[in-house]
């Protein structure tokens, strides 16, 4: 019953218009970081690595596709989240705007089989905009700029990455970042059973996020140890994959706290919607 309905609800997804605004805004950034690049990235790059070029050894050129999907990677996960949250704050609130809702739960199906399925069916869309992403950025980047070592700038240093130590990482990257976009998206499920229209989780979403990475931004001891527990702390844990070593430990526990959250948002979210009255 349940994957019937994930393919139903992966359908009403796909099928509406909000859903493709993530895809283009992607597509759209990374060509003008792509231009950008291709017109002045060796000055750029020359610029960042003047002070430090002459200590390290790479090969190849500095400006490659590794490079620029580095970039992109972190230019769009600021953004990502919001484009995300425009759909999954629609599964639930959408459903109550336009009175589908009620219908729905008069189906001889359990509730959180339903809140199940529209989490399947988020974990399929988040999966299918990493999927885009590394094609459009990583693969069409390297296939306008070739490859070479990957020098990535720490706050304590600088890290040189081999050519052929470099694919695994961005593997690893992308389905950590799969995982962090989803806690945004469980999160605006939840609020969606609190509203009537589809905008409203998408600002109780993002308020959330902004207030939590502000936050985390002071550097206050009682508030640094209330950080480790924001869901926006662990998620930009995916840099780590460009460290050496790789600091695995700290990745995992990352993961099993954004894995936790999203438990929680669903247990929540099935839990609010047992308890909804359909008549009102």
């Amino acid at each position: 019953m349940i994957p019937t309905i994930v393919r139903l609800e992966l359908w009403r997804i796909y099928r509406k218009p909000r859903s493709w605004i993530v895809f283009i805004a992607i597509a759209v950034l990374v060509g003008i970081v792509h231009s950008v690049m291709a017109l002045q990235g060796e000055q750029l790059a020359e610029m960042v690595l003047q002070n430090i070029k002459q200590q390290l050894s790479i090969e190849g050129d500095y400006l490659h596709g590794y490079l620029v999907a580095f970039i992109i990677q972190g230019l769009l996960l600021v953004h990502l989240p919001f484009l995300v949250t425009l759909v999954a704050g629609d599964l639930i609130a959408g459903e109550a705007a336009y009175g589908t809702l009620r219908l729905l739960f008069l189906q001889p199906v359990a509730r959180w089989k339903f809140v199940l399925a529209k989490f399947f069916a988020l974990v399929g869309y988040v999966g299918s905009v990493m999927l885009f992403l590394a094609v459009v950025s990583l693969g069409v980047g390297v296939a306008l700029f070739d490859v070479g070592d990957l020098v990535v700038l720490k706050t304590n240093g600088v890290v040189v990455l081999g050519r052929d130590d470099i694919l695994w990482r961005f593997a690893g990257a992308y389905a950590f970042n799969w995982l962090g976009l989803l806690v945004p998206a469980s999160l605006a499920l939840l609020l969606g059973c609190f509203a009537d229209n589809a905008l409203a989780p998408v600002v109780g979403t993002m308020a959330i996020v902004i207030v939590m990475t502000a936050v985390s931004l002071l550097d206050v001891p009682l508030i640094e140890s209330l950080a480790d527990g924001f869901f926006t702390t662990h998620a930009a844990a995916w840099r780590l994959f460009f460290d050496d070593p790789v600091p695995f430990d700290t990745i995992r526990n990352s993961a099993v706290v954004l894995v936790m959250h999203c438990v929680v948002f669903c247990f929540v979210t099935a839990l609010v919607l047992q308890r909804k009255d359909i008549r009102s």
